[in-house]
């Protein structure tokens, strides 16, 4: 399991309050790559699609997004170690997000799926890797959790070189080793009978030994 990643010195922080637009041009620092957001209110959220066209999430009304295909952070595509913590519900199915993403045909997926409907739910981690467009090496794993049908997720997800931890509410659930994907970036979706949120999105890297924080905000 990789080494924790703090919001201290040494970490780059990128905070994307989602009711905004995500810049997906940001010009950074050469010792930096860290994704950023334009605080601007908007009312759909835009990020890198596959077609290469600015993707469009609408809001509902508490201000939460509603990921549609899946869609890239643009400027966290060259990160390599990193930490992402987010904030999302389930209203139907899964809550699924992307990390290592080099491009639309090779990353992580990551999903916080219903196992079994309920006032209590039972929940299960989905993850599998895509490979040249291709799903494959799929594990699925049952998480115990103290959770509810309109939960709030709060999840935090950390890469080290080959290592990764996971913990949905402060508990650790899973971890694993993946050596395919050295670096890529950070996404999320929503297959297609699903439905969910997203609040917030932090993605938290280590870049230097300066320990200088960097934060790029556009207006």
């Amino acid at each position: 399991m990789g080494a924790g990643i703090g919001t201290a010195a040494g970490a780059a922080v990128a905070r994307l309050p989602l009711r905004s637009s995500v810049v997906t041009s940001i010009t950074t620092s050469s010792r930096s790559n860290c994704a950023k957001c334009a605080i601007a209110p908007l009312i759909t959220m835009r990020a890198i699609s596959n077609s290469g066209s600015t993707a469009e999430w609408t809001f509902d009304q508490a201000g939460f997004v509603l990921p549609g295909r899946v869609a890239l952070y643009q400027p966290s595509l060259g990160l390599k170690d990193y930490e992402l913590q987010f904030l999302g519900a389930i209203d139907k199915g899964s809550l699924s997000w992307v990390v290592r993403a080099a491009d639309f045909q090779n990353y992580y997926v990551v999903k916080l799926a219903v196992i079994k409907p309920g006032v209590i739910p039972q929940l299960g981690i989905i993850r599998y890797s895509v490979i040249n467009g291709k799903p494959v090496d799929r594990v699925d794993t049952p998480v115990a959790l103290n959770t509810r049908t309109d939960s709030l997720y709060r999840v935090r997800m950390e890469m080290q070189g080959d290592h990764f931890s996971l913990s949905v509410q402060g508990q650790v659930i899973d971890a694993w080793t993946e050596a395919r994907l050295r670096h890529g970036g950070v996404g999320f979706f929503t297959n297609r009978g699903e439905q969910s949120r997203i609040g917030w999105v932090q993605v938290t890297h280590q870049y230097d030994t300066l320990g200088r924080l960097f934060a790029y905000l556009a207006p």
